[in-house]
């Protein structure tokens, strides 16, 4: 009685679990899901754009259980959404015989796997092509990653797109192994993390970025040499800037409270004279379509599809600067010299009273050279033109970010030289969440959303979304709440998951 119970219990599990590979729940799928890889398996396989897997083990046991699918050891299952429509299943060491009329099918053996590929069409097509083709990508052994997209072929994927969910997935996903690529992916899932707002999952990446420091020198320094508070920096910078012709900010690309700072100040250096705003982030020919009037688009650049980056040259625009892009684009000229060059043609040399700010990456702006002997663009421009820039980096001190509650300012002349080759050193710790306000929204769904507010005044259809630039963009995980006071003017808001897919596209007020 016992042997029949335990034979009976073993059927039971067996009976479920050999219908999908012990292997399936090791699969990563990258590069908006056109590829796949195994680690466990050392196996990828590359397939097409318009192939949707199914990615969890519960899913993909009740698609096998719906449709009564009779193969087992099912390693991947996939679907088209684009004519021509098929699905196909790859099995790895199948048990079992097929034999179908209308299937496409191919084994492989590989090393010490078989694999079966088992393509269906769907309408009326014959889709033998693509069958042959997916059925050949497949690769097994210690070459299994090399044909895989490079971290670069996600980014340029990704590049004219504000589904930053959908590429924070595919960055998160992407298979790294050596240092320098660990490197690079972080770099990334830190940039498309910070386009979504204040969220966990930037939090926990930039602390693994910059560690919080804790030489007790620097922090004694900022405390009692710096200045400390919002509107005390404000005050200081205004007043140190007023008489100067060139005022120069540094960020790092995925700090957007960098870019908060400055359109803080923006409306008082306004006041004080400067009508040039100077943008590395902008592409070329970029500058003279805001200046006529033209709004902000997913083309203007790739930072400026930040939420905080857009409110800056918003700001910029309605208080009637002048932009001006000054990435060097001369591939035969050192791009130090190429954005010097560019900066004074398209400001001081067209206007003797010019008063210009930039904002620049993170070492354009030093006035020294660094530890290998370059020198940047700040320093190339003061010794070509004898123009001496105020210089304040947001970059040196980030991992003293904490010492502050908002943010501080100190002058050059306290620290190692290392720390000081910018006339001043700007420790930010500002907040980049919106305070909560009258309007709030709740992720009820079982998985990470983007929340997207657009300005409806910037469409001219309900799906022009692609090419505008949000408003405000949020990652808002199971139960989150988003909570924000809307401007006087009607919103659309768009909700995306994690892979690309509109869930929500609606007019708020």
């Amino acid at each position: 009685m016992r042997k029949t119970i335990t034979l009976i219990i073993l059927t039971t599990i067996y009976g479920c679990s050999d219908k999908i590979s012990p292997y399936f729940e090791s699969n990563t799928y990258i590069n908006e899901n056109s590829s796949v890889i195994n680690d466990s398996l050392k196996f990828s396989h590359k397939s097409y754009g318009d192939v949707t897997f199914i990615k969890t083990k519960s899913t993909l046991k009740n698609h096998l259980k719906t449709n009564k699918v009779p193969f087992d050891n099912v390693l991947l299952y996939g679907k088209t959404y684009i004519d021509p429509i098929y699905e196909y299943y790859i099995l790895t060491d199948s048990k079992k015989a097929f034999k179908y009329k209308n299937h496409f099918q191919k084994d492989t053996l590989i090393g010490n796997h078989t694999f079966t590929f088992i393509g269906i069409p769907l309408d009326k097509s014959n889709p033998s092509v693509d069958f042959k083709v997916l059925s050949s990508n497949l690769v097994l052994g210690d070459n299994y990653a090399k044909k895989l997209p490079s971290i670069y072929d996600i980014i340029e994927s990704n590049k004219s797109s504000h589904q930053f969910l959908k590429g924070l997935t595919e960055f998160n996903n992407f298979p790294s192994y050596t240092n320098q690529e660990k490197w690079n992916k972080l770099q990334m899932q830190l940039t498309y993390a910070s386009f979504l707002g204040q969220n966990n999952i930037y939090e926990e990446l930039i602390q693994r970025w910059s560690p919080n420091k804790t030489n007790d020198t620097i922090i004694s320094v900022i405390k009692q040499k710096g200045t400390n508070g919002l509107e005390n920096v404000k005050r200081e910078i205004l007043e140190k800037a007023k008489n100067e012709k060139l005022v120069m900010f540094n960020e790092n690309h995925f700090y957007p409270n960098h870019r908060i700072l400055l359109t803080k100040l923006l409306p008082e250096l306004k006041k004080s004279g400067f009508r040039y705003f100077a943008l590395e982030t902008l592409d070329e020919k970029k500058d003279s379509i805001l200046n006529k009037g033209g709004k902000l688009d997913m083309e203007t650049g790739f930072y400026t599809r930040e939420q905080y980056f857009a409110e800056l040259i918003r700001t910029a625009q309605s208080l009637g600067f002048q932009f001006v892009a000054y990435e060097n684009q001369d591939k035969c000229k050192d791009r130090e010299m190429g954005q010097a060059d560019n900066l004074y043609n398209n400001t001081f040399a067209i206007d003797n009273n010019a008063k210009v700010i930039v904002l620049a990456g993170i070492s354009h702006i030093t006035e020294q050279p660094d530890a290998n002997g370059k020198k940047w663009m700040a320093q190339i421009f003061k010794e070509k033109y004898r123009i001496d820039p105020l210089t304040f980096s947001q970059t040196h001190l980030n991992s003293y970010r904490k010492v502050t509650e908002s943010v501080a300012l100190l002058k050059n002349g306290f620290l190692d030289r290392k720390y000081e080759s910018t006339d001043y050193n700007i420790i930010n710790n500002l907040n980049f969440k919106d305070e909560k306000g009258t309007f709030s929204y709740k992720n009820s769904e079982h998985k990470n959303i983007q929340l997207t507010l657009y300005y409806e005044s910037e469409f001219k259809k309900p799906n022009d979304y692609p090419k505008k630039v949000p408003f405000r963009c949020f990652l808002l995980e199971k139960n989150d709440t988003f909570s924000i006071t809307l401007p006087d003017e009607k919103i659309r808001m768009i909700l995306f998951d994690e892979e690309g897919k509109v869930l929500e596209n609606k007019t708020i007020n």
